[in-house]
């Protein structure tokens, strides 16, 4: 829903916040963006559907008590995302949760990469090859690294940042952003080369 119209969303939500109708606000907030959020950390938790929950939880309880002091130098959006990059990059750390991340995210991956379905058998092989090489990589990353590729390029189509919006949310320039990417783009493609 969000996606759809997302300037008419920020302005509907400015809108109610400017107004005094915060909780209003804060209704189409988790109406326009839920699933959005709780799709990023369904992927950022492999599929953890009962983490990704919490972890929604957590960034629209956060949103919820911020949402009047937010100044809208940033969209939406990369505000929510910021902070379920923050939830969920924390918890990852304090939970020692690194070696489980990622784990059941093999179809999904497959699919995403996927243009047409496979022709033969060995092709599918072959993907699942790359998938396995592709998914042990992934859980070699730190969270933050993780984090940066799922917010770039994993997450789905309406989710995926530009590299402003990643600057913004990481808080560093785009030149930064773009040296991140490209050192953990080099450290994926290496560990997946030695996989």
């Amino acid at each position: 829903m969000a996606e759809a119209h997302p300037e008419a969303m920020e302005a509907a939500i400015q809108h109610h916040v400017t107004h005094g109708a915060p909780q209003r606000a804060y209704e189409l907030l988790v109406r326009s963006y839920g699933r959005a959020v709780f799709a990023y950390c369904v992927q950022f938790f492999s599929g953890d559907h009962d983490t990704a929950a919490d972890m929604t939880q957590e960034v629209f309880l956060e949103a919820g008590k911020k949402l009047e002091q937010f100044q809208w130098r940033a969209s939406v959006k990369t505000w929510l995302l910021t902070i379920a990059h923050n939830h969920c990059v924390t918890y990852a750390l304090t939970a020692q949760r690194r070696r489980t991340l990622l784990r059941e995210r093999a179809r999904d991956v497959v699919q995403q990469t996927l243009a047409a379905p496979l022709p033969d058998l060995e092709a599918r092989s072959l993907i699942q090859e790359r998938h396995a090489r592709l998914q042990a990589a992934l859980r070699g990353l730190s969270p933050e690294e993780r984090s940066l590729v799922l917010l770039r390029f994993g997450v789905e189509t309406s989710l995926q940042l530009s590299t402003e919006e990643l600057a913004t949310l990481l808080g560093v320039s785009r030149a930064s952003v773009y040296r991140k990417l490209e050192v953990v783009l080099h450290k994926l493609k290496e560990r997946m080369d030695q996989g």
